[in-house]
């Protein structure tokens, strides 16, 4: 049901929106109105699904035929998995996601179609390039939204025509489900400004550092000395913008190599004003946190 994180879920939400019927999740089935002759299409991909989600799913056909509900499904994998026989047995139609999978059928006494999924991607989408682009990473699930929606609010007042770029990465610890609560967040911030650039490489994001006025990167109390994601732009001559506090290493000083949201001024965001920014953060960063110091320091 997440079409951010599952190329099954985005070609229901596709399907479901040119057929005109609703996408509705496995235990969302017993909440609707059913009745005799009634239609379902069951588009699965059962070898990704967790074993509670699977007892969903034998809900689902225990009402379709408790209600003698019409039952189609349209196959992305078949596997030989027993639930799948279970939805064999109780489907009028078969629809095949390819020719493997049809071919995998072939004994069964039902109507099998050959199908196919088309793209998945918006062909319409490309990357917006405005005269003043942000770019943003981070972990999703630490990404501090009451920060951004401060930036957006300081960036309304001002004429910037700007575009906010976001890639996010995943500590081992959190959940897929972050970031897709976290864009929609976003998203309700900054509206068709804001454009995701997914999880890039270390090489994408030099690139996509390059090509922008503006760095932001936002911590729940204030930047710390080990909180490496603002030193890559300053180190590649990139003005930071982040928040800092008492514990913020002490030789960053807003307006001079860094600036800090809670003290940000219209003027500040001036690309002349933030050229000067990037120019003595590079300087700096190279002279407090390099590696060459770090392993002196440890090594007295």
């Amino acid at each position: 049901m997440n079409p951010v994180l599952s190329g099954v879920a985005k070609f229901n939400f596709n399907l479901s929106r040119l057929l005109g019927i609703n996408c509705v999740s496995f235990s969302d089935i017993k909440a609707l109105s059913l009745s005799s002759g009634d239609k379902i299409l069951l588009s699965v991909k059962l070898i990704d699904l967790s074993d509670e989600e699977k007892k969903e799913i034998n809900q689902v056909l225990k009402i379709t035929k408790q209600k003698e509900v019409k039952l189609f499904t349209f196959f992305h994998t078949f596997n030989e998995l027993p639930l799948e026989y279970d939805i064999l047995e109780l489907s009028q139609e078969i629809f095949c996601g390819n020719s493997e999978i049809k071919h995998s059928l072939s004994g069964f006494n039902k109507t099998v179609s050959d199908l196919w999924c088309p793209y998945l991607v918006d062909l319409s989408a490309s990357l917006t390039q405005k005269d003043f682009n942000i770019f943003t990473f981070g972990m999703a699930h630490k990404m501090q939204l009451k920060h951004y929606q401060m930036l957006y609010d300081k960036l309304s007042k001002t004429s910037l025509d700007y575009s906010v770029w976001v890639s996010t990465a995943f500590h081992e610890k959190a959940s897929f489900g972050d970031f897709h609560d976290i864009s929609k967040q976003l998203i309700s911030i900054f509206d068709r400004k804001i454009q995701f650039l997914g999880f890039l490489s270390d090489e994408a994001i030099n690139y996509f550092i390059d090509q922008v006025q503006l760095f932001v990167s936002f911590f729940p109390k204030g930047v710390r000395a080990n909180n490496t994601s603002v030193y890559v732009p300053m180190e590649r001559n990139c003005p930071v913008l982040t928040n800092l506090d008492e514990y913020s290493p002490s030789w960053l000083i807003h307006g001079k190599n860094i600036l800090d949201i809670n003290h940000l001024e219209n003027q500040q965001l001036q690309k002349d004003f933030l050229k000067k920014i990037s120019q003595k953060s590079k300087k700096d960063v190279g002279s407090h946190i390099s590696w060459e110091l770090l392993v002196e320091k440890i090594q007295r």
